[in-house]
């Protein structure tokens, strides 16, 4: 419960009719804010996540867009900032096409328009080299061409064009350094 409203209780108190809407509502209000909050405390999420956990958790929606409104009011939900934690965790741990990124953004709830500019600076055929070195190692001691066929394969998967994977692929196969 709100700690404004809880200070003019008091034990044995006899609440008018018209008091009692206004503090459940408060307390409701307070249940949903800290549902974000524990929601938040796992990791950084988008607007919309947050948003749909809550509903889903039975809360009013009207409800739900005051306590999403109190969270960016204290900066404590930024889509631009988890667009950006986003892709930056995409570049180190799992390297991924700037389309690829894009998607996961947008699935996430962030707006097109944040999830491109958040984007821009991702070098796919660089992502492509970096990801492609991680899984050499597990290709190692294939022939030529499973080894291209399933490289090919991997970074499909990670959403890169058949003109950036081409380049990569022959990069290694011809021994040209995935790190250059």
């Amino acid at each position: 419960m709100d700690e404004e409203v809880a200070r003019k209780l008091r034990k044995g108190q006899t609440l008018l009719p018209h008091e009692i809407p206004e503090l459940t509502g408060a307390d409701t209000f307070q249940q949903c804010y800290q549902a974000a909050l524990r929601f938040l405390s796992y990791r950084t999420r988008s607007a919309s996540e947050v948003k749909n956990r809550l509903l889903r958790k039975n809360f009013n929606p009207e409800i739900v867009s005051q306590a999403i409104q109190q969270l960016k009011d204290r900066n404590l939900l930024n889509d631009d900032d988890f667009a950006r934690l986003w892709k930056e965790n995409r570049d180190v741990f799992s390297p991924r096409s700037r389309r690829m990124i894009q998607a996961e953004l947008k699935f996430k709830g962030v707006s097109p328009e944040v999830a491109f500019k958040t984007t821009e600076s991702v070098d796919d055929v660089d992502a492509a080299r970096r990801a492609a070195a991680k899984k050499i190692k597990v290709l190692t001691g294939l022939d030529k061409e499973a080894f291209r066929k399933k490289l090919s394969s991997f970074l499909v998967r990670r959403g890169f064009s058949w003109g950036t994977i081409k380049k990569v692929v022959e990069e290694i196969l011809t021994g040209i350094s995935p790190d250059s």
